[in-house]
């Protein structure tokens, strides 16, 4: 399955998508986004819990969005592959982050449990056949399809790096 099998998409999730490369999704699925945050874990570790600007959310917060993104996108991905079409709501990202107590945490048991999270998302995904993939529901009041779910994994995380990359970088 590639990015550009994609027939269903909702509108927000269409730039996360293109984040992602045109590559197989469970090749990239692994390790597509999480791996820019490993990587460059030490500095992640100098930036800290600092911000670029007053009510901008933290590194820590950033990742621990991410997670819970992942998780709800997961949730989506499995009603749709098992054919459920009961609409699902969206969340609240802003309430959930200021909520989340990320800061408290360590980047290393951020990171630990994003990596557990993915994870289990690519072990679910291997469990959808060719057929699932093209399943969608509606979550948000737009429909969106397996396959799109997972490629928007991929790129949000994408997005989010480059975000840090570009705004918290020069904090250090």
């Amino acid at each position: 399955m590639k990015k550009s099998d994609i027939k269903i998409i909702p509108a927000y999730g269409l730039h996360y998508a293109n984040q992602a490369s045109d590559e197989n999704l469970m090749d990239q699925l692994e390790h597509g986004g999480i791996s820019l945050f490993e990587k460059n874990s030490a500095m992640l570790e100098k930036i800290g819990t600092k911000v670029y600007a007053q009510g901008k959310w933290s590194v820590p917060m950033i990742i621990e969005h991410l997670i819970d993104a992942e998780r709800v996108f997961q949730y989506r991905a499995l009603r749709f592959a098992r054919q459920d079409k009961t609409p699902l709501s969206g969340f609240d990202e802003d309430m959930w982050a200021a909520v989340s107590k990320a800061n408290d945490r360590s980047l290393k048991d951020l990171l630990n449990e994003y990596r557990a999270v993915r994870q289990s998302t690519f072990l679910l995904f291997k469990t959808f056949d060719k057929d699932q993939f093209f399943f969608s529901g509606t979550a948000n009041g737009q429909e969106s399809s397996v396959i799109a779910l997972g490629f928007m994994m991929i790129g949000h995380a994408v997005h989010h790096y480059k975000v840090v990359e570009e705004r918290y970088f020069g904090l250090v």
